[in-house]
């Protein structure tokens, strides 16, 4: 029998998650769905703590194939998870988490006791006869919202009147786009990037349209993916694109 578990609130945003995505050349998406599945099998009676569905079980769920493999070692690297024998994974923290009652939690008194200081902090102090609300419930969690940028910082664009950032504007007009090329979704592949990502991007456009040029058989890789899955690091060491020579015998008539 399973039990419910904590889900915390601003996990999809915790950048541990991101940094598993960059790394493994997968969504975000993906990299939430087998944390969820890995939470969902380990808050079982019999294995609290300890995922022990294996991974081909995962993988069918979730439909995922060899990129799998890949999500978990970079989980493990990060230390969501710690792989052990017989294709189990034991989810790291999983008490610290996952207590059963605030009653036996051993914590529970020093997470009050910090709730209490920052409420006084920020001069919003509730009755303690109040309800007991998901906002008012202190969060378990250790990691600070510092801690969670180190991972991996994004960084955050200014926006123009039409919706875009100026600099993720250079780099869609520069792109060798395709009529059903989406631009929103390039949009959101752009966000995701950190500034020195995207720099990297912009800089890649060239020595990419020099390869497209090369090879006029190859299909243009959509931007969204050029993006998220960093196809742009592909061309970084490439020479730099020869400067058009102009030829004055040649127009002279």
């Amino acid at each position: 029998m399973s039990k419910w578990f904590r889900w915390y609130e601003g996990t999809c945003e915790d950048g541990k998650f991101r940094c598993v995505a960059r790394n493994a050349g997968v969504t975000v998406a993906s990299v939430m769905g087998v944390w969820a599945v890995l939470l969902e099998d380990a808050s079982h009676d019999d294995h609290r703590g300890i995922a022990v569905r294996g991974e081909d079980f995962y993988a069918a769920i979730l439909d995922l194939g060899p990129e799998l493999q890949t999500i978990l070692e970079e989980m493990q690297k990060l230390n969501l998870i710690k792989c052990c024998t017989n294709d189990t994974i034991e989810i790291t923290r999983w008490k610290e988490r996952q207590f059963e009652t605030d009653a036996t939690d051993g914590t529970n008194a020093e997470r009050q006791r910090r709730w209490r200081e920052k409420r006084k902090a920020n001069a919003d102090v509730t009755d303690r006869n109040g309800s007991v609300t998901a906002t008012k419930r202190p969060d378990t969690d250790t990691d600070t919202d510092t801690e969670k940028k180190e991972y991996c910082p994004v960084a955050k664009a200014t926006r123009t009147k039409n919706g875009y950032s100026e600099d993720f504007e250079k780099f869609w007009q520069s792109y060798p786009r395709t009529p059903t090329m989406s631009k929103s979704e390039a949009w959101k592949a752009w966000q995701k990037l950190s500034a020195e990502d995207r720099v990297l991007a912009v800089r890649a456009i060239e020595p990419y349209k020099l390869h497209l040029r090369s090879k006029p058989t190859l299909e243009t890789v959509h931007a969204c993916r050029f993006l998220s899955q960093r196809r742009f690091e592909g061309f970084q060491d490439l020479p730099p694109v020869p400067a058009k020579v102009f030829d004055i015998k040649a127009h002279i008539a």
